[in-house]
């Protein structure tokens, strides 16, 4: 059987076999640098905001946790890693909170956060419920989503899917 390493940016864990968080590797939020589109660098400006923010509002979060994973693609073992932005694990509660740091409120950050973090979280700690959060500085209330996700007043309300809109200031 081989073996083969996923990269970042597959977003599927369809068979997914095993998960765990990898607490002896902590990955960093990545620096705006030249190569990057203007785009990518107020991104990450933004995420680095926010995560400052997270530390100071949630008590417990953790940024960017390294969560190693194996699923079974086409009878192959793959091996992949995910890092969402954040994390708060509140084992009284028995409840993790999953955060995905956006500029713009997407589909897309749903399906990252609902489709590749939630099972692969969820695979993590087992027995525990998982909420996911966006933090969001633009809000569009035209993008629909399913299920619906409900407007947060601060990023350590608990919702089972919420958007904290801040605006990084």
């Amino acid at each position: 059987m081989q073996v083969e390493q996923l990269t970042y940016r597959v977003r599927e864990v369809a068979g997914l076999q095993r998960a765990v968080v990898n607490w002896r590797l902590m990955a960093r939020a990545p620096e705006p640098r030249k190569g990057y589109s203007s785009a990518q660098q107020a991104g990450l400006r933004y995420e680095r905001k926010a995560l400052k923010l997270l530390y100071r509002e949630v008590p417990g979060f953790i940024d960017h946790p390294i969560f190693d994973f194996k699923t079974r693609h086409r009878g192959e073992l793959l091996c992949g890693r995910a890092i969402p932005d954040g994390i708060v694990v509140d084992a009284r509660r028995q409840l993790v909170t999953v955060y995905e740091i956006k500029l713009r409120h997407t589909e897309r950050a749903w399906s990252q956060l609902g489709d590749f973090y939630l099972p692969i979280v969820l695979r993590a700690f087992p027995g525990l419920r998982v909420n996911l959060v966006e933090v969001c500085k633009w809000y569009d209330p035209d993008v629909r989503l399913a299920p619906a996700v409900e407007l947060l007043s601060s990023p350590g309300e608990e919702a089972s899917r919420g958007v904290f809109i801040w605006s990084g200031r």
